[in-house]
């Protein structure tokens, strides 16, 4: 008996193992090549926890997109979590990937050939990373690459003239690299290039005509040794170089005479140098012996001091220097987010008041500038709006204090964590979406000058106990655009959420804000990201929303927990305010006002506005056959 147990037992064993190997196996290609990154880094945060092998699908990871038929990845976005590492080869392994955000991060080597195997990618951002060597030749293979993003990383080595092959790409940044060599000719024949930024390299020789006539000097300062155009000097001619060269040589003579006193002044200086590196090694070891603890970098080093300003009103700490101490004592375990702004901090008081600390990432020159719009900002009251407390500058550091939020983000509530995704009750989501437009409203029609926010969604729309929205990162971007003399020329925003004409290069204006709440508001209808677009790889979700509205298939749109749960003429109400604020022409949206004015009305019917041609019971019996309706009646006048 004992002899069939043990036999038993081996064969259970056996079983398992195999079972196991059978799971791992039934992973896909795309899965497999995501475990090899996540091997590759280091994730401090664990934002990478739920991407193991036990899903058949990367699908629900964190940070992947899928294609809702197809299930390929489509999308990666793991911008500013705080990852690092190397960028694996087997990256190149996901065939179907459009967009790849990995700004922010701390990534470093060479970027691996392999990429370049991703022929359907429209979007690569790697900007704000420690990523070296030569920019790879192969990425010319990217023939439907739109956007690249390189800028202030360490790359070197010159710009490929095969970039000039990538007929699509319509934004290149390159800027705070060190980059040398000159700027091919085969730029100025990118036709639909109309954002090139260059600035800050080690780039010389004659900026082409074709590039100048094209992008602003601004798109080349910082290359010291560039000429020609205006801002550049002029170009030495070829005469001139032989001329300056013959008349620097020196003779013979000259140097056979001179040679005898060059070894002496090299043999002294060498002694010099020789006692000057020995004085200072005797000096690193003594304070070597001193130092008894190895140094650990702070989260927060304000230097020998740092300069707190709290509004009015805005914190009831005990005094400045109690608050300054607990600022300088956070730690990697109090971050509670992060993003293309910064690192924001969860701090409690002595009198266990809660604190949101954010530390901006960009380098802000001008501090007299800075002050004075922050305080302008510390001055903007409204519930939909997080509260900004003060600040603190210092020479290595700035940093806002907010008010904290506490039940977390838009985003999280609408996606969770992999599998956790609760019903979320249309009551619940139209107060969202009234409380982000009543915010925006007031950016838009009550402050002087009116405060165009670039970067609403859902991660940035932060909410209470009572599920109540409060906008937060408001007016941040112009304070960067105006004060960081190191920012980029990239657009602000989101993926998903910026309007066409902003992501073209055009002016930042109020319906801006108007198309990204328009997508917020398909995102709480439909329970999709932005990148999702039905079962079109090549369609976000506003462009999916309104070609399903054209079609004939509004109701599709809306989530069906919702269409079961909800009032139908509510819903259709919210989704046509949705769809004319993502109208493709500017002039065609409408403003924050008479959006807060539409959803505020008592029982947002559509007898007086639009008129369905069913009811909801019949979307029900047959999803084929949907309402149809009129955008434009929708809004008040």
């Amino acid at each position: 008996m004992d002899c069939i147990a043990v036999c038993l037992l081996v064969f259970c064993v056996f079983l398992a193992s195999l079972f196991a190997d059978i799971r791992v196996d039934t992973l896909s290609t795309e899965g497999r090549a995501l475990l090899a990154f996540k091997e590759a880094v280091h994730d401090p945060q664990g934002v990478l926890g739920d991407w193991n092998a036990s899903y058949s699908s990367p699908c629900n990871w964190t940070g992947i997109w899928c294609h809702p038929a197809s299930k390929n990845v489509i999308s990666i976005d793991l911008a500013g979590k705080d990852l690092m590492g190397n960028l694996v080869p087997e990256l190149g392994n996901l065939l179907k990937l459009h967009r790849l955000f990995l700004h922010y991060n701390n990534f470093f080597g060479d970027v691996p050939q392999e990429l370049t195997n991703c022929k359907r990618m429209r979007t690569l951002s790697l900007h704000h990373n420690n990523l070296s060597g030569s920019i790879p030749p192969g990425l010319s293979n990217l023939t439907s690459l739109q956007v690249l993003y390189f800028q202030n990383n360490n790359f070197s080595g010159s710009i490929p003239r095969t970039l000039g092959n990538m007929k699509n790409l319509r934004t290149l940044d390159l800027s705070y690299n060190f980059l040398s060599g000159q700027i091919p000719s085969e730029t100025g024949k990118l036709i639909n290039l109309v954002n090139l930024n260059l600035s800050y390299n080690q780039l010389s020789g004659q900026v082409p005509t074709d590039v100048l006539s094209k992008f602003h000097s601004e798109s080349f300062i910082g290359n010291i040794q560039l000429c020609g155009g205006v801002g550049f000097p002029a170009c030495a001619s070829p005469s001139d170089n032989i001329f300056a060269r013959k008349a620097g040589a020196p003779s013979k003579e000259s140097s056979s005479k001179g040679s005898s006193h060059h070894l002496s002044t090299l043999a002294i200086a060498g002694i010099c140098i020789g006692a000057f590196l020995l004085f200072k090694a005797l000096c690193l070891l003594t304070l070597l012996r001193r130092w008894s603890k190895p140094h650990i970098p702070k989260e927060i080093d304000l230097g020998s001091g740092g300069k707190l300003v709290v509004f009015q009103g805005g914190t009831s700490t005990s005094s400045s220097r109690d608050l300054l101490r607990r600022i300088r004592k956070l730690e990697r375990k109090d971050v509670i987010g992060e993003g293309g702004y910064g690192v924001v901090y969860k701090l409690i008081q002595k009198n266990a008041q809660v604190l949101a600390i954010k530390k901006l990432k960009h380098t802000i020159e001008s501090v007299r500038g800075f002050e004075a719009e922050v305080e302008t900002l510390g001055t903007i009251k409204h519930r939909n709006l997080v509260k900004l407390l003060g600040y603190c500058t210092s020479p290595t550091v700035k940093l806002l204090i907010y008010e904290f939020v506490s039940n977390g983000t838009l985003e999280q509530l609408l996606y969770g964590q992999g599998s956790d995704i609760k019903p979320v009750e249309w009551s619940v989501r139209h107060g969202i979406a009234l409380g982000v437009a009543r915010g925006l409203s007031y950016l838009h029609h009550d402050c002087d000058p009116r405060i165009i926010h670039r970067d609403i969604s859902s991660s940035n729309i932060l909410l209470d106990e009572n599920s109540e929205a409060h906008i937060t990162d408001f007016g941040l971007a112009k304070i960067l655009d105006t004060y960081d003399t190191h920012v980029t020329a990239s657009v602000a925003g989101t993926f998903g959420y910026i309007a066409p004409e902003y992501a073209e290069g055009g002016k930042a204006t109020d319906k801006v804000d108007v198309y990204s709440f328009g997508v917020l508001l398909l995102e709480l209808l439909s329970r999709k990201r932005p990148s999702e677009g039905g079962d079109s790889e090549d369609i976000g979700l506003a462009a999916w929303a309104r070609r399903q509205h054209e079609s004939g298939k509004g109701a599709t749109v809306i989530e069906k927990y919702l269409r079961l749960t909800a009032p139908w003429e509510e819903l259709q109400t919210v989704l046509l305010v949705a769809l004319s604020c993502v109208s493709h022409k500017p002039d065609d949206r409408p403003s924050m006002k008479q959006v807060v004015e539409c959803l505020e009305m008592d029982d947002l019917h559509l007898s007086s506005i639009a008129v369905p041609i069913m009811e909801s019971t019949d979307v029900e019996k047959d999803a084929s056959v949907v309402p149809i309706f009129e955008v434009k009646d929708v809004l008040p006048q």
